[in-house]
């Protein structure tokens, strides 16, 4: 399977360099966020501090060639080695002695038909997603991860469509389009099926990996409806994705999309380990365990004036009294002076993890779970090339925000966690 995945890339990349002759755009990236202080209660302040965690947002170099019928992208992540490996925070500090260069995005697409379209490598689309933060997916699951958002991109088919395989766009009719994927080289190297859209195990049962199919009908030009289908392998979790946006993401004034996300996992959550998460792990007994209602809405509210929100909630359906619905929200207002743009940004846990617990048992309740982070800042524009911004972001907490070191089990320490960075990020486009 990867020899003719890799064969299907050369072939592909073949078809980019023949295209030479016609239009072609080429972009190229590199970005670079950190801190210059972060400190806290109990804490000491740190210094010049570079992101890690898969730079998230923004990946530390990003190139992209695109032609009339072919195309590709490139782009790496870089991750800090400190003193501490074992640190669960977003940055090493500036002890950091070793630095690792990963491949987060490879693929090349070519157009065989104007209405078709097929990528091979690392695909990625989803029914609806925000603009504040694309990598964070909010999808029905239980809590128990040390963050609610989990980055999706080249993990696997948990979120509509993407993964590392190969996904075949096509538009049968005017204003509709459709896309089937199947992502294989997702799987664990443990896993007996790993590299194989379909194995036979030995057995006589047939096992299957990660695939998924996403539609989205275009309504005028400011709406569409959608719908999208992920599965992630056999008894694996199966996620059925509804939702509807009015407005143009990039252009218009205004930007809603709300989408109910169905989670059909274990009921007895069996499919949910330490953190919250676990691939590896097998559904028994399929249910409804969880609804994710995400959404996102962006408001111009004059030439100058632009307000962000992404405010989801799950709700969630096994009745256990660890399992309690949950409520996150982000909103950003920005204000743009010439090339200038001062920004406050308000949300309950970018950096600690403490979505908002609708629960009845001590430790699970609004009260208990209320967080919040205050981050203002300004982005500055020098020319069309470089961005900069730079902030403070102050956050604070209650101990629920504490998790049992290897477990899924929360504790409160009957503390407030509060802290404080100047965070900057400089984005240079080549």
């Amino acid at each position: 399977m990867k020899k003719n995945m890799t064969k299907c890339m050369a072939i592909a990349a073949a078809m980019i360099l023949s295209n030479a002759a016609f239009a072609i755009d080429v972009d190229a990236r590199i970005n670079l966020e950190g801190n210059i202080a972060n400190g806290g209660k109990g804490t000491s302040t740190r210094f010049i501090e570079i992101n890690q965690q898969e730079q998230k947002n923004k990946d530390a170099f990003v190139f992209n060639i695109k032609g009339d019928y072919a195309g590709g992208s490139l782009s790496m992540i870089w991750t800090f080695t400190g003193d501490d490996p074992d640190d669960s925070s977003s940055t090493s500090g500036a002890a950091a002695n070793s630095a690792d260069i990963t491949i987060r995005r490879a693929n090349v697409w070519f157009r065989p038909r104007e209405w078709m379209k097929i990528t091979v490598g690392t695909f990625f689309q989803h029914l609806y997603y925000d603009q504040m933060r694309w990598w964070q997916d909010v999808y029905g699951n239980k809590i128990g991860k040390a963050k609610w958002m989990n980055y999706r991109e080249g993990s696997g088919v948990d979120s509509d469509v993407s993964g590392a395989g190969i996904a075949v766009e096509f538009t049968p009719v005017e204003n509709l389009a459709i896309e089937l994927a199947a992502a294989p080289g997702t799987s664990s190297g443990s896993d007996d099926t790993a590299g194989a859209f379909w194995n036979w195990d030995g057995d006589g049962e047939d096992s299957y990996l990660a695939w998924g199919a996403t539609a989205k009908y275009k309504i005028g030009n400011d709406a569409s409806v959608g719908i999208a289908y992920a599965d992630n392998g056999l008894d694996k979790y199966k996620l059925l994705s509804l939702g509807f946006d009015i407005g143009n993401p990039f252009r218009s004034p205004y930007y809603v999309f709300v989408m109910p996300r169905f989670y059909f996992g274990d009921e007895k959550n069996s499919e949910i380990a330490n953190y919250g998460y676990n691939r590896n792990g097998d559904v028994e007994d399929y249910s409804l365990t969880g609804i994710a209602i995400d959404n996102m809405m962006k408001f111009r509210l004059n030439e100058k004036l632009t307000l962000k929100a992404r405010i989801p909630l799950v709700i969630r359906l096994t009745g256990e009294d660890d399992d309690p619905s949950y409520l996150i929200y982000d909103i950003q207002l920005d204000y743009k002076i010439g090339e200038m743009t001062p920004y406050i940004e308000i949300n309950n846990g970018n950096r600690i993890y403490a979505p908002l617990l609708f629960g009845s048992e001590d430790g699970y309740t609004v009260k208990d779970s209320f967080a919040m982070d205050i981050r203002p800042g300004v982005k500055f524009l020098f020319g069309k090339n470089c961005e900069v911004f730079t902030g403070v972001d102050v956050y604070f907490g209650p101990g629920l925000t504490k998790r049992a070191s290897g477990t899924s089990t929360f504790y409160n320490t009957g503390a407030t966690d509060i802290g404080w960075r100047i965070p900057f990020g400089v984005t240079l486009s080549l």
